[in-house]
């Protein structure tokens, strides 16, 4: 069965690439806020959790991009790192064997303490909702 390209995936997918174009320069207003929240990130763990990897992944790769050529950010040294980082922020569980069918993957390359900590972060912002 030939799974077909759904317009409601490709136009959340639009907005959040968008996204990660006007996030950067919204946080990087306020001291020390695009360090620590990673706002590039945001967009593309959501496009990926709302459509899907392979969208999470075209996010991933021309947000970065997209943002480069339009406000310099990031750099162009830094430019295909950050599209590799994000196009992998968020991977399909099954990426990792049989054993990761049906999970979702936040980081393929943190640190073992930083993903930790990250985690409980995520816990407690949860919690907090």
């Amino acid at each position: 069965m030939k799974k077909t390209i759904s317009a409601k995936n490709l136009a959340f997918c639009a907005l959040c690439i968008a996204l990660c174009v006007v996030l950067p320069m919204a946080f990087h207003a306020i001291a020390n806020a695009g360090p620590i929240f990673l706002p590039m990130h945001i967009p593309v763990l959501l496009c990926g959790l709302a459509c899907g990897w392979p969208y999470g992944l075209i996010c991933g790769v021309l947000g970065p991009l997209l943002s480069g050529v339009l406000t310099g950010m990031p750099g162009p040294a830094v430019l295909p790192g950050m599209m590799v980082e994000c196009g992998v922020v968020g991977t399909p569980g099954v990426g990792f064997g049989e054993c990761g069918e049906g999970y979702f993957r936040l980081t393929a390359f943190g640190d073992a303490e930083k993903t930790k900590v990250a985690a409980q972060r995520i816990k407690a912002a949860i919690k907090a909702l």
